[in-house]
This record gives structure tokens, sequence and C-alpha cells, in this order.
């Protein structure tokens, strides 16, 4: 079972990168079933938005500039102008983090509704109150930090592509270490949670969220791209063309 919250907790935490095809009891249930106040409380801290941004931006940050410097002509580009590296990423890390605080509170309320209708209103409650404790809190951002991303990064250098997505192959890079970040208390928690009827429901329906969250991220990432790429490339002409104008200025 603490396999399985670590994975869960890790869907929640990286929301930024996902997959596969949305149960059609889940876009069912949000049209036509009002939620419950749980539910929705449930989908805001499943899918926490303000770590998934910063979840999203660090990952941007690790890979942006080794991506510009693997490019002979971008190498000469950035030298040649100083400033502009920073410049395109600090309006891609804008980009990326206006593009998930649209989308994500829809992906909330899709993740509200089939916890709505996979769990009861106690199972909810039980899960958002392990979620919104100090060690909850913690345990996903120890996941979301300690997130083994190197298949991922491999993969998007081979081909020059974002991943897709399946659940598993999200869940496979979640870290044990994260546990490691846990104090005894937290720990014991998070074992006592794992032991609880509602520890074993989780591991019952994991998969389902899981294919869920990776549905939903696949097709936020596939939007946000062309914003992000947008914003880069404009940041990079407005630096290129203020240098040009200081230049040519008398």
């Amino acid at each position: 079972m603490i396999r399985t919250l670590l994975k869960l907790s890790l869907l929640a935490a990286t929301a930024a990168m996902a997959i596969p095809t949305a149960p059609v009891l889940v876009q069912t249930a949000t049209a036509a079933t009002p939620l419950s106040e749980a539910a929705q409380r449930f989908g805001t801290l499943y899918v926490p938005v303000e770590l998934t941004v910063e979840t999203a931006i660090t990952g941007f940050d690790k890979e942006f500039e080794p991506s510009i410097r693997a490019n002979a002509n971008m190498v000469a580009l950035v030298k040649a102008n100083p400033g502009l590296i920073e410049a395109a990423g600090e309006a891609g890390r804008k980009a990326m983090a206006d593009s998930l605080r649209r989308a994500l509170p829809a992906t909330q309320q899709r993740v509200a509704a089939l916890a709505a209708a996979r769990m009861t209103n106690a199972e909810i409650e039980d899960y958002s109150a392990y979620l919104s404790s100090s060690a909850g809190m913690k345990l996903q951002r120890a996941i979301a930090e300690t997130a083994d991303t190197s298949t991922l990064a491999q993969e998007m250098r081979a081909t020059g592509e974002i991943p897709r997505f399946e659940g598993e192959k999200l869940l496979a890079m979640v870290n044990p270490a994260a546990l490691g970040r846990l104090d005894k208390d937290e720990l014991a928690s998070l074992i006592k949670f794992s032991a609880s009827p509602t520890g074993r429901k989780i591991d019952a329906v994991g998969a389902e969220f899981a294919e869920l969250v990776a549905t939903e991220m696949n097709a936020i990432i596939l939007a946000m791209k062309p914003d992000v790429v947008q914003a880069v490339v404009a940041a990079m002409s407005a630096h290129l063309g203020r240098k040009e104008s200081m230049i040519a200025a008398p």
C-alpha cells in the first residue's frame, strides 16, 4: 500500500507531465452529477496547482539551457547576445505557469468526479485529511523533488519531443528515497494510513486515477507547448531587437 500511495502522490505532485484515455464514467459524472464539497476539495488536494507549477518550472529550468547549448547555432547566438537565454527562459517559465493555472482547475474537477464515482464520501474525506496533513503535504513535495526523470530527459533529447506518457510510465518515476525525507512520526502516520480501510481502497482504485491524471496532463502538455514556444521565440526576438536598437541609436 505504501508503494501505491507513493505513486499516487507522485501523480498529484508531478501533474505537469502525463497521458491515456479518461474513463467515460468521469466525463459523464462531470457533466451530469453535482459534486460534493468533499469531492471538490479532494480534487484540489490531489492535483495541487502551485506545487504542480513549481515542479513543471523546475523541470523546464533543468532542461531548457542544456537544450539550447546542444545546438551549435544557438550557442553562437547566445554568446553574441548576453542575456538572451535568460530572457527566453523567463518568458518560457511564465507561459508554462500561466497555461497550467488556466488548465488545472478542470483537471481537479475530473479527479473529483472519479473520486465521487469510486469512493465513499467518508473515504474521500479520510484521504483528503491525509493529503492536507503536514505529513501528506511533505510526502507530495518529497516525491516531486526526488522523482527520477532521467529516462524522460533522455527520450526528449533523443527525439526532440515530449514523450507520451501512460500511467505506468509516469509511476515508474517514483523514487522510494522520498521516504527518507519523512521523520519518524511522519513515517508512522503514512504506515497507519496505508493500513486503514481507506488506504486499502486506494490500492484498489489507484490505476484509474493514474490513467485519468495521465490523460489530463497529456492534453495540457499538448495545448501548452505552442504557447511556451511562442513566448520563448517572442522573447528572443524582442531581446535581439532591443540590442539592435541600442547599437543603431545615435
